[in-house]
């Protein structure tokens, strides 16, 4: 070996890369001119794999490409004689080359050029880490059949290779044979009966059976192996996330913080239920230490890929995201938007779906009504469980103008694909109960809802607005009345107070306002409830008091329930009204 060329590899292992371009720089353009400066052919192969991966590693991806390609065809060219050796200077292998290169097409988007030179290699070359990257590629590109053969082949070498598994599971193969390439492979091993529990559980929570995974971690947690584990908490907090229980989520994700405070991971989810409970001061309490890191340079995709987590720190796209979700709580829309296009940017496309989340309702902010609906049909397509995107592309159909079809067929969609859960039914109720001759199939869907879950409060809301519609306020006081026993509120207190106010039980009526009060001081629904009261006190011939205006959409109202934007929606809309002939023809849930 050259003199060159050793100190060359010296600096690469030393991992001092950029010494390694600057060195290179100069060295490869001068054996181009003289061969001899790196010595014999395999020499300068790998130093040219060398450069090409410092380069990488540097943010160079497209010199590293050119470079990297040289040193393959370099190294074809030094095995073609018959008899040929490396000598003392081993060479990488082709698959390690094309992997490099395979690295620097990623970071410069370019999936299919990704792809083509890892599918170069033969089947039987591959190794776990190849297919572990054909199957992403795969996946992002939306081959699934092909996505699901590559993740496959990683577990038959590398049965606890979890990402792989969990990402089989995504796409839809069943946990039973997801755990048998994994049994099948550890089965000799001690201890690791965990490993089959978190598997099942994982496999629930892609079957969008979120109390099932809670059940299934809260007895891991309950093991001693595995207290104070982050990530079994992290998980825990996504499904009651998902669940749409997002006050147990806040709790939960909180707890990750608490365990290992490094942890980027959770912080987008822990912000946006925040946002949706409008709890601003702790929104603003979570991102205040993050402030300084939004405006630090921001990581590139290439070297986003090739750092440790611990080396990207708050710098991740998730605090991208918590940040704009405070801007978007302090009507900041724009702010929200350009920081969600940033984060989107550094995620790959199976977890750009909070990016996406967060762009989708700044949009909406915007009334940029065209770009919400694309945000909220690319988080469909990565997540099609996900009920918060049908939420935010149902109202963007209602608020635009002749789309009320499309709402309608997208509200059953989401009852479907939510396997009938008490919030998809909700929200396909708030579509259907405004429209002239849909209201029954609408009260049917909040009672399939309180079947399942009798304290679903979303649900009895709306369905008390129904049967004070109807005039049956009995009714309506008997329905309210039982969640107030299991879950006060200061919604629920107000609107029961009302209702008994158009009843004349004037006591009653004051009664429950003023313990909607004590609950929310600000709650405007409860403070005209008893200036009506008050007014038909001081004017007793002016008969009964007139019911408060802001029965149940109040903006000072209890905001621990689902949001009722489709409402809003509705009454906004310049569409024209539905006869009973036209709204017979909406889809069907069941």
């Amino acid at each position: 070996m050259t003199g060159l060329a050793e100190q060359i590899k010296h600096l690469y292992d030393a991992k001092l890369y950029s010494n390694v371009v600057a060195l290179c720089n100069i060295a490869v353009p001068a054996c181009d001119n003289n061969p001899e400066v790196l010595g014999i052919p395999h020499q300068r192969a790998q130093t040219l794999v060398v450069y090409g991966d410092s380069l990488l590693r540097t943010g160079h991806p497209r010199k590293a490409e050119s470079v990297l390609e040289k040193a393959l065809l370099l190294r074809k060219c030094i095995l073609k004689p018959k008899g040929a050796t490396l000598g003392d200077y081993e060479v990488l292998l082709d698959v390690d080359i094309k992997y490099l290169i395979h690295e620097c097409r990623v970071c410069q988007h370019d999936g299919a050029g990704a792809i083509s030179i890892l599918e170069t290699v033969s089947a039987k070359a591959r190794n776990p880490r190849v297919n572990m990257a054909l199957g992403k590629l795969y996946a992002a590109r939306g081959l699934e059949r092909s996505a699901i053969t590559a993740y496959k082949e990683v577990l038959k070498e590398a049965p606890l290779a979890i990402e792989a598994a969990e990402q089989l599971l995504r796409l839809g193969v069943s946990g039973a044979e997801v755990m048998t390439l994994m049994v099948n492979g550890y089965c000799r091993l001690r201890g690791l009966d965990w490993v089959q529990m978190w598997m099942r559980a994982l496999g629930h929570l892609h079957q969008g059976e979120y109390s099932d995974v809670i059940t299934a971690l809260k007895s891991l947690d309950n093991k001693i192996i595995l207290r104070g584990c982050s990530q079994l908490t992290l998980t825990i907090g996504r499904a009651y996330y998902l669940k749409g229980d997002y006050a147990s989520a806040i709790d939960a994700l909180q707890k990750v913080q608490i365990f290992d405070p490094t942890v980027s991971a959770g912080l987008d989810v822990r912000a946006h239920c925040l946002y949706r409970e409008k709890r601003t001061k702790e929104l603003e309490k979570l991102v205040a230490p993050l402030a300084d890191s939004v405006s630090a340079p921001m990581v590139s995709p290439c070297n986003r890929s090739l750092l440790s987590e611990a080396t990207l720190g708050v710098h991740g796209p998730e605090v991208w995201v918590a940040v704009g979700w405070y801007a978007l709580a302090r009507s900041q829309p724009v702010r929200a938007n350009h920081l969600a296009a940033r984060a989107k940017n550094l995620c790959l496309r199976d977890s750009s779906v909070e990016a996406l989340l967060l762009r989708g309702a700044a949009q909406r902010q915007l009334k940029r009504l065209d770009a919400a609906i694309a945000c909220y049909r690319d988080v469909l397509n990565v997540a099609p469980k996900m009920f918060e995107a049908y939420e935010g592309l149902i109202n963007c159909y209602l608020a635009a103008p002749n789309r009320k079809r499309e709402a309608f067929t997208l509200a059953a969609t989401a009852c479907r694909k939510l396997n009938h859960a008490p919030r998809a039914l909700t929200l396909y109720a708030q579509v259907l109960m405004n429209e002239p001759g849909l209201s029954s199939k609408a009260k049917s869907a909040l009672e399939k809802a309180l079947n399942q879950d009798a304290h679903f409060l979303p649900a009895a809301y709306l369905l008390a607005e129904m049967l004070e519609k109807e005039h049956k306020y009995d009714h309506a006081i008997a329905l309210l009345q039982r969640h107030i026993d299991a879950t006060p509120n200061a919604k629920l207190h107000s609107m029961i107070g009302d209702l008994h106010s158009r009843v004349g039980n004037v006591d009653k009526a004051l009664s429950h306002f003023t313990l909607a009060l004590n609950f929310d001081p600000k709650n405007r629904v409860a403070q005209a409830g008893i200036d009506n009261i008050d007014c038909a006190g001081a004017n007793p011939a002016g008969g009964a008091s007139k019911p408060s205006p802001c029965f149940l959409s109040t903006p000072g109202a209890d905001d621990a329930d689902m949001s009722l934007d489709v409402e809003e929606a509705i009454d906004n809309s310049d569409t024209d009204e539905l006869d009973e002939g036209e709204g017979a023809n909406w889809p069907e849930i069941s």
